[in-house]
């Protein structure tokens, strides 16, 4: 069975605001993301260890990939999802996984804080899910834009499940040509003052229970060493603003130079 995740911090935050029961379906950072591009990290199996490796075009690494790296139960409960997934192969499948591990007091169910659509038939099955599931928010960003373009019709018939389109991917040219809800990262507050953005704290702009077309969240979790979103996350945590911090200890790589081992 999926293993769906209890509120997080920022999670738990959402619940207070709604009075909701906040739950998350979470898959392996970067593994799980086919249209990641300026935020593509991934945790990584290598011979010294699990090390993080940023893409190519990385400008600000993503927070899950790092706390796959540090926390093992993390990163096997997010395997252990995309497996089973997979292993369901068609959209009937996949959805009945989804439908069967929704904990019972769940009234919000936040789709990847870590992951994104893996495939279309997995996309498809979220839809199927939400149709099945009318008493249940579903809500989350996606990088998957071909996908929601091409079932946007489908999308719009479903009231309960808000996407939002997450800058930084590979097809970003599709915010604008069909004029998306979008969500950008931002390296400081005056940068979202700037392009005359509010930053979203607790996920009430990503759920949609408080509208915003577009919005913006503020840089967080371990970012690239010497990296403008690195230099940036430090600067903000020494005036006391960011987000969350997972630790210590762990391998920070931009390429894939060193041998790795099939995660």
């Amino acid at each position: 069975m999926l293993k769906i995740s209890p509120a997080n911090a920022k999670l738990q935050k959402l619940a207070e605001k709604t009075g909701g029961k906040v739950y998350s379906l979470d898959l392996p950072a970067g593994h799980s993301c086919p249209f990641a591009d300026k935020c593509k990290s991934r945790a990584v199996e290598t011979v010294e260890g699990w090390r993080i490796f940023d893409g190519p075009n990385c400008e600000f690494r993503c927070y899950a990939a790092t706390s796959e790296v540090i926390f093992a139960k993390t990163r096997n409960l997010r395997w252990h999802n995309l497996w089973l997934l997979r292993g369901a192969k068609t959209v009937k499948r996949m959805a009945n996984e989804v439908l069967k591990a929704i904990p019972k007091r769940c009234t919000i169910l936040r789709l990847h804080s870590a992951g994104d659509y893996f495939s279309k038939a997995y996309f498809r099955a979220i839809l199927r899910a939400a149709w099945e599931r009318p008493d249940i928010h579903f809500y989350g960003y996606t990088k998957a834009l071909p996908y929601w373009i091409e079932y946007r019709n489908e999308v719009k018939e479903t009231p309960n499940l808000h996407l939002v389109a997450s800058h930084g991917g590979k097809r970003d040219d599709l915010i604008s040509r069909y004029n998306l809800d979008s969500c950008r990262v931002v390296l400081t507050k005056g940068e979202a003052r700037k392009l005359c953005l509010d930053i979203d704290h607790d996920d009430r702009y990503a759920s949609g229970f408080v509208y915003r077309h577009n919005f913006a969240v503020l840089i967080h979790g371990t970012q690239p060493l010497g990296s403008p979103a690195g230099k940036a996350r430090w600067a903000n945590m020494r005036r006391g603003i960011g987000g969350y911090r997972v630790g210590k200890g762990y391998g920070l790589h931009k390429n894939k130079k060193r041998k790795a081992v099939a995660s």
